[in-house]
């Protein structure tokens, strides 16, 4: 007989699923033995707003985690079924032995984006006032990993191809948006 984890003596389950930004979840799998630690904050304003899970597992399991939790769908269940909690994984922080990883926040990411500016018109040395908008840029890789996160950037008074350069290298800058 196995002693029962804090969280399953509360009655809590936990499942996660695939990336919700994706498509459709499709059930993974639940956890409820490795979670030896786990928070959560639900808010008037914005409803399930924050959850801390901590898990310990084998080193292989916890690798996988690494590598592609983020953007798993997660649900947690109080001891009646209802849902407690329920989100995506924003950050995964790993630690074993003297490593430790950290990779998100997947909010960082952005892999479609446009920039608004003033523009500066050609032979002119006066700026023309009117807000123009480029053409938005998209990172399908990126979208394909984690779904479509957008961004409008505001980038002052300059010339239209000055603007879709920003636009560029901001893209290519922010569409993994997080280091490993």
């Amino acid at each position: 007989m196995t002693t029962p984890s804090f969280f399953q003596s509360y009655g809590l389950s936990f499942e996660y699923g695939t990336n919700a930004a994706l498509g459709d979840v499709t059930i993974l799998s639940n956890l409820q033995r490795e979670i030896v630690g786990y928070t959560h904050t639900n808010s008037a304003f914005m409803g399930f707003d924050k959850a801390t899970i901590t898990l310990s597992d084998n080193r292989l399991r916890l690798e996988e985690w690494l590598a592609y939790g983020i953007g798993r769908h997660v649900r947690i269940y109080g001891h009646d079924l209802f849902t407690i909690w329920e989100g995506f994984v924003n950050q995964i922080s790993y630690s074993v032995g003297g490593v430790n990883v950290t990779v998100g926040p997947l909010t960082s990411v952005v892999n479609r984006a446009s920039t608004t500016f003033s523009e500066v018109e050609e032979n002119a040395e006066t700026i023309s006032g009117s807000t123009a908008v480029t053409i938005i840029e998209e990172d399908s890789d990126s979208q394909d990993s984690y779904g479509i996160w957008e961004d409008v950037i505001n980038v002052g008074s300059m010339y239209r191809d000055e603007a879709e350069q920003v636009v560029s290298v901001f893209l290519q800058d922010k569409k993994f948006g997080f280091v490993f």
